[in-house]
């Protein structure tokens, strides 16, 4: 990983944030032993299995294996890349940074960032200006017209597009923008016909999307004509902006939603909870509920209330969430709007007390598939009270809890006369046809060479773990082999790391490197050393490591000669290996 700043400044940045008090600003850390456990931010879960190992600074999860240092930990739960979570990890910690190496990819990418963020607020501060000068009063009177007040408009920094050709092309330019750059972020495009510079949005009312942190990185716009097939245009993915991995509003709601939060399906509908009291309330963009926003959600709460509009599209919306939602462990309920279409003209019309009275009483999302489902069918007719049965069956086969499932069980007995055994040999019947249950792995030759790879990478992780342990095995193992007998491509990084320390007084800091180590190759490092028992004669450890490896070469060579069906190569192989 390429360094915009030196190592020695990262290394001071890392040391002085402590990896217990930084996680406990997101997860609730319990004191277990020598170690602190929580409810893991990457996954929804109900029982611990988030690990914090104060004297290693590290962090792993048993349940997902997400694991890493502070770095990794900080570039996960704020979306951030290398550079910014050392700039954010600097600020934490009150380090003032120097100007980067002008010349590292990852500073100029980190400045490519910065600059698109900025002109991203000069946009949202223009459409601002403009929804409180003349060209903006139609849309000015549109927001009032559906009850949003001006410290709502103030808030959520609402603005209006010009209806003209390039107003804000030619603001950007004046400010000194470049062309290349102000069509990478999306606000402007190029016409195909005569090569001009033209606004991507024009005569709409701006909603601008916020990161995490509060930074300006999209912007919704909504058009205040009815003829207009297109309600919502929305900023295209670019390097500060990724819609699957996105929640509008999430900014504002962080603070106030660990109990719950109430997902709906748009802008408008956040902003109207936002301003009747329920601060909780976050939206989508315009896109499908993806895995990548439940992960998200479960880092912030575990309990989801979906509120989504009444109609066609939104139910489906609804019921597609639900494939994703009910493989987490967040509690799901679902909230139908009554007599009007969404939540935002629920609350213009009814106010927020009956709004508050529909979110107490909404069913979780069990009881909500059921409902759908008897509206479906007639129960006065045998054949379909047979289909229903077996539907909810279906459904009832999904529920972990086995107390939970035969409450349901029972009550559906009751409702259509079907007996409670019945209904529970259907249930089994369908847990046994899942192929989740049906599919399981067979041991074969490809799973068992897997099996030996995953054993060299553990064996490998250990060695360089217990080499930072101590200088003197540093030292030994370092007078056995070299950098190049680790074969793990995963773990090269951290091997190069290791082997070119040169402090000849202390290890080096395992989390420090680790901390510079892909996320991928963190995780697993972290797992292993998790795991890992107290050695009580490493250098020996080392040494047994060291003869495993080699042992697992000299093996694959052998086996590799073999295939090639040559005696007299695969005698002469093992001839030389014995010397």
């Amino acid at each position: 990983m390429a360094s915009y700043y030196s190592d020695e400044l990262i290394n001071e940045i890392i040391s002085a944030n402590n990896l217990v008090d930084v996680v406990s600003g997101y997860v609730k850390l319990k004191k277990s032993g020598s170690r602190y456990m929580g409810l893991c931010p990457f996954h929804s879960e109900k029982t611990p299995s988030f690990h914090v190992s104060a004297d290693k600074q590290l962090y792993h999860c048993f349940g997902c294996g997400e694991g890493g240092t502070v770095v990794q930990f900080i570039m996960k739960m704020e979306n951030l890349d290398f550079v910014e979570t050392i700039k954010f990890l600097a600020n934490r910690a009150g380090i003032n940074l120097p100007e980067g190496n002008e010349k590292s990819s990852d500073g100029e990418y980190f400045r490519k960032k910065q600059k698109m963020l900025e002109m991203y607020v000069l946009a949202a501060r223009f459409y601002y200006s403009s929804l409180t000068g003349e060209s903006g009063k139609t849309a000015l009177s549109y927001l009032t017209a559906r009850n949003i007040d001006g410290s709502t408009i103030t808030r959520f920094g609402l603005g209006y597009s010009p209806n003209e050709y390039d107003a804000l092309t030619k603001h950007l330019i004046g400010l000194g923008y470049f062309e290349n750059l102000m069509l990478e972020s999306g606000l402007v495009r190029k016409s195909e016909k005569s090569g001009k510079l033209y606004d991507f949005f024009r005569d709409r009312v701006m909603i601008p999307i916020f990161d995490i942190r509060g930074n300006v990185i999209a912007f919704g716009g909504r058009t205040m004509v009815k003829s207009d097939g297109r309600k919502y245009i929305n900023s295209s993915d670019s390097i500060i902006f990724n819609k699957s991995k996105t929640l509008y509003a999430l900014n504002f709601a962080k603070s106030s939603c660990s109990e719950r939060i109430i997902m709906v399906e748009g802008y408008m509908d956040a902003i109207s909870l936002h301003k009747y009291g329920f601060t909780n309330a976050v939206a989508g963009l315009g896109t499908a509920f993806t895995n990548d926003h439940a992960k998200i959600l479960s880092r912030y709460t575990r309990e989801i209330v979906l509120c989504y509009d009444s109609d066609a599209a939104g139910q489906k919306a609804v019921t597609a969430a639900l494939e994703i939602l009910s493989a987490t462990d967040m509690k799901i309920k679902v909230l139908t709007i009554p007599e009007v279409k969404d939540a935002d003209e629920f609350l213009r019309v009814k106010g927020s007390a009956k709004f508050n009275t529909l979110l107490s009483s909404a069913p979780n999302y069990i009881l909500y598939k059921i409902g759908k489902l008897k509206e479906q069918y007639n129960t006065d007719n045998v054949e379909e009270k047979i289909e229903l049965v077996t539907s909810m069956a279906k459904v009832f086969a999904e529920v972990k809890n086995d107390i939970e499932r035969e409450a349901y069980v029972k009550e559906a007995s009751l409702e259509t006369g079907i007996s409670e055994d019945s209904i529970f040999s259907e249930i089994k019947k369908i847990a046994y046809a899942s192929p989740a249950i049906l599919q399981k792995p067979h041991p074969t030759y490809s799973n068992t060479e897997k099996s030996k790879e995953n054993a060299d990478f553990r064996t490998e992780a250990a060695l360089l773990n217990i080499m930072c342990g101590d200088i003197t095995v540093w030292r030994h193992v370092h007078e056995r082999i070299n950098a190049g007998f680790f074969e793990s491509e995963l773990l090269q990084e951290a091997v190069h790391n290791v082997f070119s320390y040169t402090k000849e007084d202390k290890p080096p800091d395992f989390s420090l490197i680790l901390s510079k180590t892909g996320n991928e190759a963190a995780s697993k490092l972290c797992g292993i050393i998790s795991s890992q028992q107290e050695i009580s004669d490493p250098i020996n450890a080392a040494d047994e490591m060291i003869d495993k490896l080699e042992k697992a070469k000299r093996d694959r060579m052998i086996a590799s000669i073999a295939a090639e069906g040559d005696p007299q190569k695969l005698s002469e192989m093992i001839r030389k290996l014995r010397k």
